[in-house]
């Protein structure tokens, strides 16, 4: 490979950071008050963060930096971690239309950033991508679709009472089109829509997903576990990770629970945070289940108790109607949990091909809730191999893929002879 020595990379995220999750009594560890009397914050895992952090741990000849729009935020903040990993805050605004966030700050430096020894590394779709793509002269460029392959022409073909809709969705379409082929490498992580994105891009296409820690996330005594959290040693354990919402589906779970009979002795665990109006809607749906002890919502949990819980209970649900990984899936696959899943993300796509795990198809909860009755009822779901999910799915070899992709955008010499 051709590529100079110091490769910068430099990854945007497009979303804003998700304030409205949080309160202020419930700050992330990095934050600022700001001028007029508001508080701006980074928590430090994100997709960019953790990737980052691995990139520059199996690279020291690599430096990582995250760029987020902020529309909290009053001026420039920065954060130095300590692997050397950088995140910085900027200044932003809805545009005129009111449609998408934009960052004037953030483009103006992104651009400025011309014929230096930078590759940026960024979603593949969104309207703030439109705004600055075609103007950046950097060494390469890096597109990754985050969740499934979702392109504007699959709502393009859908049927519009709204012409103007329609208008917006045909001019997005027409955006994709032209600036996709901008990326010299385009990552997914689930096959889903594949052959429909190689109709419209011509470069390099990669399968590289998020990933986990294999070495946190292990098998460990169940019992303990349970004792350390004050969880039931007597009940069928069902755990679910993630963010709250109908996407998610912990609300369709919990209406199958709740038409069960009392005879199924069980306890299901919800971890995760969500906008107050789901929270709230969730927990109305659960008041039967909450009568009864069968459902525990514990909030939010990282690190080492996400490991206990992961490994004080029986089996792992993933409900949701769309997804990459995901993540969650990957830890409980990590701790050695069976896995009931619908059939979206890359971690199901694994559990296929290895023949293990239960598969039902996203939007059949009746079957879901058949699959949870047939595993309270004694059946056993079939583990993978743990060494060949870690292969897939440990961040080194993740980390690994994404320095290889970097280099690759990098050496444009190197590829055309």
């Amino acid at each position: 490979m051709r590529v100079k020595s110091g490769l910068e990379i430099v990854y945007i995220m497009e979303d804003c950071p998700a304030y409205d999750l949080y309160s202020s009594e419930n700050r992330p560890p990095i934050n600022w008050d700001t001028a007029d009397g508001n508080w701006v914050g980074i928590w430090g895992y994100d997709w960019g963060n953790l990737l980052g952090g691995h990139v520059v741990q199996n690279c020291n000849d690599i430096t990582f930096e995250v760029r987020q729009p902020d529309l909290k935020a009053d001026r420039i903040y920065e954060y130095r971690f300590e692997n050397g990993t950088v995140h910085k805050l900027y200044p932003a605004k809805f545009n005129n239309e009111g449609k998408y966030i934009y960052s004037e700050e953030l483009i103006k430096d992104l651009v400025n950033r011309s014929n230096r020894n930078t590759v940026v590394h960024t979603g593949v779709l969104g309207r703030f991508l439109a705004s600055f793509l075609g103007r950046l002269n950097v060494l390469g460029k890096v597109g990754s679709f985050h969740g499934e392959i979702k392109l504007p022409v699959d709502n393009l073909l859908k049927l519009r009472k709204n012409v103007m809709n329609y208008r917006r969705v045909f001019a997005d379409h027409m955006k994709f089109k032209r600036l996709v082929n901008e990326f010299d490498v385009i990552t997914y992580q689930t096959e889903y829509s594949l052959d429909k994105l190689r109709k419209y891009y011509s470069g390099r296409i990669e399968k590289a997903t998020m990933g986990t820690d294999f070495s946190r996330f292990v098998k460990i005594d169940k019992l303990r576990c349970r004792k350390e959290l004050n969880l039931p040693e007597d009940l069928k354990i069902m755990i679910s990770v993630g963010w709250i919402n109908n996407n998610k589906g912990q609300a369709d779970v919990v209406k199958e629970l709740s038409g069960l009979s009392s005879d199924y002795k069980f306890l299901y665990i919800v971890l995760g945070l969500g906008i107050d109006s789901d929270y709230q809607m969730l927990m109305e749906q659960s008041l039967s289940l909450l009568e009864k002890s069968r459902i525990l919502f514990p909030g939010f949990v990282r690190n080492e108790k996400l490991v206990k819980y992961l490994n004080a209970a029986d089996v792992f649900l993933m409900p949701s109607k769309s997804e990459a990984g995901p993540v969650a899936s990957m830890e409980a696959v990590a701790c050695g949990l069976p896995v009931i899943t619908t059939d979206t993300g890359s971690v199901c796509e694994f559990l296929k091909s290895q023949g293990c795990g239960m598969i039902i198809g996203r939007n059949d909860y009746k079957g879901f809730g058949e699959g949870i009755k047939k595993f309270l009822s004694g059946y056993e779901i079939k583990l993978p191999d743990r060494k060949s999910a870690m292969e897939l799915f440990d961040w080194n070899p993740v980390a690994k893929k994404f320095i290889d992709l970097y280099k690759y955008a990098a050496d444009k010499t190197g590829r055309q002879g």
